[in-house]
């Protein structure tokens, strides 16, 4: 009976260690200091609105990189690119973050090959940027093959 109880212990373990939160922020939850500090995001915030963080821009065959020096801690890519990911990048150790512009209905996140996204060893949030309504077309997706550290987290903007 002990055997079958640790069993389900260690099952039970095992499936929350792989399950992810897809977690709404608004962007004026940025603004809100208190808030952030709270959620211990500070350091989230930092990573997606600083201008001197070295990030790079994964577009159809093509990497742009900016304020490298203290190494690329940021990826932005869009949903139309989403396959840059499957790529293997000379920066990918230092990457932190990973932001996704949604840009069109309908994106496939499978499209992503789970085994690349090992190469990012310090990443620790993927931030989805929904710029498209978000209806019956379209809905909410999050990456289910990333470690329990790695925090996801989702804005819904619309294109003015």
């Amino acid at each position: 009976m002990k055997k079958v109880i640790l069993l389900l212990v260690v099952s039970l373990i095992s499936q929350i260690g792989f399950t992810q939160e897809l977690v709404k922020l608004d962007y004026s939850d940025f603004e809100n200091s208190q808030l952030m500090k709270s959620s211990s995001l500070e350091d989230f915030k930092n990573l997606a609105t600083k201008a001197e963080i070295g990030v790079a821009y994964l577009e159809q065959n093509n990497t742009k990189i900016y304020n490298s020096k203290n190494g690329i801690k940021l990826i932005r890519v869009t949903s139309s690119d989403i396959e840059e990911l499957n790529t293997s990048l000379d920066f990918s150790s230092s990457v932190e973050m990973i932001i996704i512009d949604i840009l069109t209905p309908n994106f496939n996140l499978d499209t992503i090959d789970c085994s690349k996204l090992k190469q990012f060893d310090n990443l620790k949030y993927i931030y989805f940027r929904y710029q498209i309504e978000i209806k019956n077309n379209s809905e909410l997706q999050k990456i289910n093959c990333l470690p329990i550290h790695v925090k996801q987290f989702y804005t819904k903007q619309l294109a003015s």
